[in-house]
Order: structure tokens, then sequence, then C-alpha cells
């Protein structure tokens, strides 16, 4: 969890056989992981103590004279994170600060996740109870249908503890499984229309609400993340699912953190019309979302391009392990650009469905 940019973060910590859960604040400039406040907080103080945080904010920015209200982070700069804290312990009917739960630990670094670790989730795994297994199921972009919902909790309720799990990647989790009931389990998630493959090409994808939600939006992210993934699916196979986000705009509501693979949607003006496209991203830079591969690229031109950089990778990458972003970082830009002007023939031969060409009109 310590790539993602969180105002206020609660990590799971084991001491002496008990769970706690550290408080992380986000201070300092723009963009740094949230930082360690030092307290640790038993499960059930976690709730209560994230209302009070909230409503210690709410009361300052309610009286802002500025238009935009400020972040929790720019609060915290202007008040001190110790007097917030303090004014926080306030509301609470425990203390905060100076209890036996403040503990001297080593602060956490934010943690560097590559080589697919955020999607290992997917597919089927033992947990640490002895003969109890999870499933990690790919959610198309987030998205159920009611019928599937309801149909993963009769899966919980009849197999499992009556859990289900949801994670910062848009997919779930159904959990303590008995070995025996995982092959039937699995059997009925498919029978929901869902999949549970490891190397599903839509357990990376992320995409923000796009323009049928959001004013902001220059793209039909969704249909078009969607539509990219029916492409891939027939034509590269991965070992794990490459992270790929599609956001509408510069603001990146639906992932903060850096992404294999960024599309940024724009408008292009072409033959006298405007057709949707993207500013095509990839691993990790000083800049907000990765290094500037391509610019203008049209949607109808965009699933062959990521084809052909998905098949580059795979076959160049220097293990199995190697994640894309870690494999676009060993290059410079123009050496990338020469790499995937490769065209296997069987992409190069495919020409894109119509459904694509269509939406990208």
């Amino acid at each position: 969890m310590g790539d993602r940019l969180n105002d206020i973060a609660f990590a799971a910590v084991l001491l002496n056989d008990n769970v706690y859960f550290r408080l992380s604040l986000s201070v300092g400039e723009k963009g740094q992981p949230p930082s360690d406040t030092g307290i640790l907080l038993p499960p059930e103080k976690c709730l209560p103590v994230l209302a009070a945080l909230a409503d210690v904010y709410l009361a300052y920015s309610h009286h802002t004279t500025s238009k935009r209200r400020p972040r929790l982070r720019e609060l915290l700069n202007t008040l001190g994170c110790e007097n917030y804290l303090q004014e926080v312990e306030q509301h609470l009917p425990f203390s905060l600060l100076y209890t036996e739960i403040r503990k001297d630990l080593t602060p956490q670094p934010p943690s560097l996740v590559g080589k697919g670790e955020k999607y290992q989730h997917i597919g089927i795994h033992p947990q640490r109870q002895q003969g109890l297994f999870y499933i990690g199921v790919v959610l198309p972009l987030g998205r159920l249908e009611s019928r599937q919902m309801r149909g993963l909790a009769d899966l919980a309720a009849k197999y499992g503890s009556g859990t289900l799990r949801l994670t910062p990647w848009q997919n779930l989790l159904l959990t303590d499984i008995p070995q025996q009931w995982v092959a039937d389990v699995q059997s009925e998630i498919a029978l929901l229309e869902l999949d549970s493959s490891a190397n599903n090409i839509k357990g990376g994808l992320v995409a923000c609400s796009g323009k049928k939600g959001c004013a902001a939006s220059a793209t039909d992210t969704k249909s078009h993340a969607l539509a990219l993934a029916e492409y891939l699916k027939t034509r590269v196979t991965l070992d794990y699912p490459v992270n790929i986000h599609f956001t509408g705009c510069e603001k990146s509501c639906a992932q903060h953190s850096k992404s294999d693979i960024t599309l940024l949607g724009v408008t292009i003006e072409a033959e006298n019309r405007t057709v949707e496209g993207y500013h095509v991203y990839v691993g990790d830079s000083n800049q907000k979302f990765g290094r500037e591969l391509y610019q203008y690229v049209t949607f109808a031109e965009l699933p062959a391009l990521i084809g052909r950089m998905l098949y580059v990778y795979k076959i160049q990458r220097l293990n199995s392990n190697e994640s894309f972003g870690e494999f676009a970082n060993r290059f410079a830009l123009e050496q990338l650009q020469q790499l995937f002007n490769i065209i296997p023939q069987s992409i190069a031969n495919k020409k894109i469905p119509n459904f694509l060409e269509k939406s990208a009109i």
C-alpha cells in the first residue's frame, strides 16, 4: 500500500502476536508518501480516530475564505502535525498521543511495487490458515452487475466465511475457502461470467469514469479500456497483467500512483473532425505519469500500438520477473520507439475490429 499517496493511511503491523495499525498522514510537499506518525492503534480504535481526523479537518476547512477547500496535507503543513493531532485527541474518549499504544518504531519507507506484485493476488492462493485458500477475481475496470455481486456473496456464504474483500486495484477476493471446494468455486465464478485467471489482461486495467461520467474527461476511458482488452486477449499472452491506466484528464482520479503504461486522454483534430486519442507514457520518472513516449495517438491506432509494445516487452525482457515498467526504464525513449516499430505478423495482419473504430469517432 506504500505506493499509494493517501491523505490518511492505516497500515497493519504485527506486534507481539497482536494486530495494530500504524497511522500515517500526508504532510510536506505534494506527491510525497504519507509520513508515519508513530501512533499504533488497535483495530477497534481506527474508525473513531478516522472520524476525529475528519471532524477537525471539516471544522477548519468550513471556515476558509478561499473558494477552494485546502487538502488535509495543506492544513497539516499550516497547523503542524502535532498540533493537529492534539485537537484530534480532544474529539476522542481515549488518549491518542501519550499512551502505551504509541510505540517508538522505525518509520516505514514507501514500498516500490514492481514485477507485477500488485496483481499477484489474482488466481488461487493458499492462506496462512492451514487448508484454506483465497481466490482473486478479476472485475473488468471494477464493474459488477447486481446478479454477479449477489452470486459472489452467495459463494462467500456457501463455501467461505461470508466475506468479500476489495483490493485497491479494482478487483475482489473470495476468502477462507476449504481446499476441497476450490475447484467448485472457480467453476461457479466462471458461470457468473467472471474470471480468476492470473494472466487476464483486464486484471491490470484501471480507468476513470471517462467522459460519460465526468465533464473533465476528454475520452470515453471505460469503453476504450474494455475494447483494448478485447483486442489484446487473442494477440499477447503475459505471465501476469501489465498495469495500463486510462485517465481522461491530468487529475488521474482512478490511480494516483505510477503505472507501467499510462494513457492520458486528449482530443485530436483530424480531417475536419475531432476524434479521441491519447498521450502514451511508460516507466518511471520525475514526471507525474512517467516518460512521454508518444503524443496524440488516435484510439483507432492505439490497440495495435499497445499490442506491439507488449509483444516487444515479452520477447526482449531480461526474465519473466522483469515488469514492463522496469523493462521500459532500461532504454532511452528513442530506443523504445525503435523497438516498438517491430510489428509481428500476428498483429500486423489483423485489422482492428469495427467496434473499436466506431468508438474512436
